[in-house]
């Protein structure tokens, strides 16, 4: 159901967008962890789903999105008790999403924090040596040339949001969060 009061802005979407980028490294670090933890049927990227289906209209789930904030301390208590490479920065990719589930903050705020804190993600791979994207000096360029991409993408984003622009920014998102997933794939062969 299509939820006409939901206006996107561009700070909301620039928010979503770093969060589909750099949480993407989340299922290849919790599939790694012991059959306690791989066999957990909650997602906390539905966390950043559920954002997507805000910017294009779509009514929330109150009650998922209830329980994947009640669900974030026990997660990063997993993450963090593994130690395994790349543990600090998937702990941060939940702190990506519980900020983007915050409702208590305004847009602004929380963009600013999520690109801090997707800059800690990028700063993490560098510091556990996750291989880096092509051609690229560091986790934390790469990070801080991807936010910029995006900012320039919605601020030239003459036509407002339509369904096709979010679209075409996810798909910019996607894209970019391959290189976070196999980055924290490589890792998890060393």
């Amino acid at each position: 159901m299509r939820d006409a009061m939901s206006i996107p802005n561009e700070e909301l979407l620039v928010s979503v967008a770093a969060a589909t980028r750099v949480t993407s490294l989340l299922p290849i670090f919790l599939e790694r962890l012991d059959r306690p933890f791989a066999t957990d049927t909650l997602d906390p990227k539905q966390g950043v789903e559920l954002r997507w289906r805000e910017l294009t209209g779509f009514a929330q789930s109150g009650a998922l999105e209830m329980h994947l904030k009640d669900s974030f301390r026990l997660f990063t208590e997993r993450i963090r008790a593994s130690s395994r490479p790349g543990f600090q920065a998937a702990a941060a990719a939940i702190d990506v999403i519980s900020t983007l589930l915050d409702r208590s903050v305004d847009d602004v705020e929380r963009c600013c924090t999520i690109a801090g804190q997707a800059l800690r993600i990028a700063m993490e791979m560098d510091r556990a040596s996750a291989p880096l994207p092509d051609s690229q000096q560091s986790w934390a360029a790469f990070e801080l040339r991807a936010q910029a991409r995006v900012f320039e993408l919605v601020a030239g984003s003459t036509a407002g949001f339509s369904p096709q622009f979010i679209d075409n920014v996810r798909e910019e998102a996607g894209m970019q969060s391959m290189f976070y997933r196999n980055g924290m794939k490589a890792l998890g062969t060393r």
